[in-house]
């Protein structure tokens, strides 16, 4: 006999959560991929750092804007209210947890994701660094040579 499990017994019943996220680097084209599934595909773009940023205004006032980090709970509640009243399929744009671990256990409450997608730009991370490197190495040279 298999043992009771309340995400399968809720998906029987018709509640699953169909959705996906896309995740990867800066600048691998998350946003991008997104926007384009919600265009093409009739998914439901839940773009978390916009989702922030709607939170980080909404505790503030236009005279007296709010500073610091917004707490991840009133972010996680607007986001959870998003999914709530949306029907049909959701892709998840990015991350706004500090690891992966916390972003893991607030996406279980949907249940699991139908796919994940992780983006890289084609580079690794010693191609990028060189990259910026060598842009420094440009800049320093220009800089010195505008001493004289």
């Amino acid at each position: 006999m298999n043992a009771w499990d309340y995400t399968v017994f809720n998906e029987k019943l018709g509640n699953k959560t169909d959705y996906g996220i896309v995740m990867g680097r800066a600048h691998a084209g998350k946003t991008t991929l997104a926007k384009y599934m919600v265009e093409s595909l009739d998914f439901t773009l839940v773009d978390m750092k916009a989702i922030r940023e709607d939170v980080k205004k909404s505790l503030g006032t236009e005279e007296e804007p709010f500073e610091g980090d917004v707490p991840i709970a009133k972010t996680e509640d607007a986001i959870s209210q998003l999914v709530s009243k949306t029907k049909g399929k959701l892709i998840f744009d990015g991350i706004v947890h500090a690891d992966g671990a916390a972003f893991v256990t607030f996406m279980e409450k949907f249940g699991l994701p139908s796919f994940i997608l992780n983006l890289s730009a084609g580079k690794d991370e010693s191609e990028d660094q060189a990259e910026i490197q060598t842009r420094w190495s440009k800049l320093n040279e220009d800089a010195e040579c505008g001493e004289d």
